[in-house]
């Protein structure tokens, strides 16, 4: 007898898991996995207080170095090279920005970080905007290139009909042949 491949189990089994049998509760299981959310940590807790207090109250920035003197989870990297002096920091604003436990947007600029007003929020949405819209618009080039391929083309690339006296290519080739591959 010849065993059938259950695609659906094939698609949501991770390669090193060894196969589990596929139940409503596993699924479920995956699902809460990947879909609940976190909860905030206490130190994460600790620096969006100390972050509103500095925004609201005293309406000034809070700097890494004063997170790191005030909040004992965050260590300051006294290294001349480093570039950040304490990455765990911006995994944490990380954090609090997306979480749906607090409803402020924690704007960070040169290892600053505070709560703005709609304004300023705005301008540092654009530019988290303005920052990564040209990837995105190369990936979607890039993407629409790779899902040509092997698909027949009746027009060259300058725009001249492809026949039996045209040197283009009458299909689509978006990857090198490789010999391997061949075999």
């Amino acid at each position: 007898m010849v065993e059938q491949i259950d695609l659906f189990f094939a698609s949501v089994s991770e390669d090193n898991e060894p196969r589990k049998k596929v139940d409503e509760n596993y699924l479920q299981k995956i699902h809460d996995k990947k879909y609940t959310q976190r909860k905030l940590k206490p130190s994460e807790w600790e620096l969006y207080r100390l972050i509103k207090y500095n925004s609201e109250v005293l309406d000034r920035r809070t700097t890494q170095r004063e997170i790191c003197d005030k909040i004992p989870e965050y260590k300051w990297n006294d290294d001349p090279l480093a570039h950040d002096h304490c990455s765990s920091i911006w995994t944490a604003i990380k954090n609090l920005n997306e979480s749906n436990e607090i409803e402020k947007v924690i704007i960070s600029f040169e290892f600053n970080y505070w709560l703005g007003g709609k304004e300023e929020t705005q301008v540092f949405l654009d530019k988290l905007w303005g920052d990564i819209e040209p990837r995105l618009k190369r990936y979607w080039t890039y993407l629409r290139k790779v899902k040509k391929n092997g698909q027949g083309k009746l027009l060259s690339a300058q725009l001249e009909p492809i026949d039996e006296n045209s040197n283009a290519r009458e299909w689509v080739e978006s990857y090198i042949i490789n010999k391997q591959s061949e075999e």
